[in-house]
């Protein structure tokens, strides 16, 4: 009776170890979650506002560049001695995306205003 007794206690250790790994694995997994969802929702402001500092009529993918161009910066001077839960390509990639879709807002609800080009004379 003692040997049963002895393999459940070690089979339940056992158990307990790979629950905990289990859980130590999921937890790591939810902080990379949150240290990226915080990181992009920092960077969504800093989008929103380069977005309206630089608006004027045309040249939106020179504009883009810029955002792109800034967003990059930001993320280099994060970066220093810090590890980062998402490369630079990703990031800029979602920023690219989240500019498009803030652009085509402002300009659907008439934020931007889009006047015919005067011709000089």
């Amino acid at each position: 009776m003692r040997v049963g007794l002895a393999h459940r206690q070690e089979n339940s250790c056992v158990k307990n170890n790979y629950d905990y790994n289990i859980v130590e694995r999921k937890v790591r997994q939810m902080t990379a979650i949150l240290k990226l969802l915080g990181l992009i929702g920092g960077i969504v402001p800093i989008i929103l506002t380069l977005i309206t500092a630089f608006e004027t009529p045309g040249f939106g993918a020179e504009k883009k560049k810029v955002i792109l161009d800034a967003i990059n910066l930001f993320y280099d001077k994060v970066a220093e001695g810090n590890v980062m839960p998402i490369t630079k390509e990703k990031l800029s990639g979602i920023a690219s995306g989240f500019i498009d879709i803030a652009v085509a807002f402002f300009n659907l609800v008439g934020w931007f205003k889009h006047n015919s080009p005067t011709v000089s004379t």
